[in-house]
């Protein structure tokens, strides 16, 4: 600007030259008229022709501004998106770690829900920060795990930083650990409440809010807010299956004969196999432990009894004495001084206490002090024994001895066709085959329809939220800079949003975690 006054200067010196010039190779002897015409016309053609070129330069001056402020722009923008791509990673294999140590989902499209504040707690990953260090929203950065197949699982990893949101997909794999036995069959229902953080500050009347200060006397400029929107994209993926009960159809049995059949001679042996089993009551013997003495029907053992003092026990005052005498047995404690007919006097609290002598005992026996021993007493030791021929089975509970069965001629029964399962009924048995089915797809998870067999989430946008320009805070419905004013800090309030998460474990109790009473086997979990 004052480069072009300058100019601007200069411009009108030389034109004056110029004008003597003129003057010079014209008439001598210009009229007035002439002379005042030529003196006030031709600086201001000259005027217009400088301010149209200073014009075209600001012009052109503007535009590269707005150039390098749109190239600045691009390249903050790809450089901000190219971090939380990479907080996403670091998101991503913190994630991997803690479901690989934590429970993960044993169902199909079953979703657990974690927050980066989780991660962070459970040092699965340091805090984030977005490209102008500010800490990116760790409660609000969500992680979704769901299981695809026995050891694939899909992972959506999504991070809020500075009201800034993207989010990534990945898939991790782990190691089988099915269900490989009958016993690990039963899952249980478990939630836990979690509580979010959310602030929310204000001011005084009188005051300004801008962020977390409140300003007096403040001048402000201000500005419409801009709606921030979240996309929800389209995703497809496997409905889940509802079985329906199989039919039962009944046939009748058919006769079977046997090859072979055994049998036990004697009414009291039972057979087991091809082989007679006859049981018999052991004989009992009694013994004492190593180091005891028998006594009847008991063991003992002796000990030297544990003497100690009593505690101290007032037994009266004493008076007219001189000084105080403690022994192990009496001690004295001085009260006061009297005169008694004219003479000095001393009053003392007598105290005194005797040994105790006392027997410790051990668990599982009784003791008793005889003089200055203590009796140590406890239980005959019982030992079974067999006769001979006879051992003892392994519940402990009788004597066994196994002879050959004897074998005895084939009979014919009544069985179940092949393919058919065999109940009783009373005294008769009946046959049964289940007949499957066919049970039906449906998507149990809100916002999704079924096609075919998959379940469809079409994509959606929706409002969640307002934002200002830089150095601008949203108060209310408008976005305020203040420019000037005396800062005091804002009144901070949180009102923490509260709600209930859920998953399935085949543990019943988890840190953290509360049984909700139900429970499933994972044959009757819908797949």
């Amino acid at each position: 600007m004052y480069d072009e006054d300058i100019k601007f200067g200069q411009s009108k010196k030389k034109e004056q030259k110029e004008k003597k010039r003129f003057f010079t190779t014209q008439e001598s002897s210009p009229t007035k008229e002439e002379t005042f015409e030529k003196e006030h016309t031709e600086p201001l053609m000259k005027l217009d022709f400088d301010v149209k070129k200073v014009l075209k330069k600001l012009g052109i001056f503007v535009g590269i501004a707005f150039f390098v402020i749109f190239v600045s722009t691009k390249l903050s923008n790809s450089a901000e998106t190219k971090r939380m791509e990479e907080s996403l990673d670091i998101i991503k294999n913190g994630a991997y770690k803690y479901f690989k140590e934590n429970d993960r989902p044993v169902v199909p499209d079953e979703e657990y829900v974690i927050s980066l504040q989780d991660l962070i707690d459970d040092n699965y990953v340091s805090p984030i920060k977005d490209q102008k260090g500010n800490l990116c929203n760790a409660s609000k950065s969500e992680i979704i795990i769901s299981k695809k197949s026995s050891t694939k699982y899909n992972l959506l990893a999504s991070i809020d930083c500075n009201n800034h949101r993207k989010e990534k997909d990945y898939v991790l794999t782990y190691s089988n650990t099915g269900i490989s036995s009958k016993e690990n069959n039963v899952f249980y229902k478990l939630q836990k409440e979690v509580i979010t953080n959310n602030y929310t500050y204000s001011c005084k009347d009188g005051y300004v809010l801008d962020g977390k200060y409140c300003y007096s006397g403040a001048s402000t400029l201000t500005a419409n807010p801009i709606a921030k929107y979240k996309t929800i994209s389209a995703k497809v993926k496997k409905a889940s299956y509802k079985k329906v009960e199989d039919i039962l159809e009944y046939e009748s049995p058919v006769e079977y004969t046997t090859n072979t059949t055994y049998s036990c001679k004697n009414s009291n042996d039972v057979l087991v196999g091809n082989q007679c089993m006859r049981q018999k009551a052991y004989s009992i013997s009694s013994t004492c432990p190593s180091s005891y003495k028998k006594d009847g029907n008991r063991c003992y053992y002796k000990t030297y009894a544990e003497s100690n003092w009593t505690s101290w026990s007032f037994i009266g005052e004493v008076t007219s004495r001189t000084k105080k005498t403690t022994t192990d047995s009496d001690k004295y404690d001085y009260l006061e001084t009297i005169y008694k007919n004219g003479k000095k006097q001393y009053v003392y609290n007598h105290f005194v206490r005797y040994k105790k002598l006392s027997c410790p005992s051990k668990s599982g026996e009784s003791v008793e002090l005889k003089g200055s021993m203590c009796y140590h007493y406890t239980n005959l030791v019982e030992s079974k024994t067999c006769s001979s021929g006879y051992t003892l089975n392994k519940e402990g509970s009788a004597c066994v001895r196994y002879t050959p069965a004897n074998i005895k001629p084939s009979k014919t029964s009544l069985v179940c066709p092949t393919g058919y399962e065999q109940k009783k009924n009373g005294s008769q048995i009946e046959c049964y085959r289940k007949i499957p089915q066919e049970g039906y797809y449906y998507c149990k998870d809100e916002g999704y329809h079924l096609d075919g067999t998959n379940c469809v989430r079409d994509a959606s946008t929706e409002l969640i939220g307002y934002k200002c320009p830089s150095g601008y805070h949203l108060n209310g419905t408008q976005c305020v800079k203040v420019l000037s004013g005396n800062k005091i800090a804002a009144i901070k309030t949180n009102d923490p949003d509260i709600g209930i998460t859920y998953k399935w474990s085949n543990k019943k109790s988890l840190s953290g975690w509360t049984w909700t009473g139900e429970t499933k086997k994972l044959d009757d979990i819908e797949t």
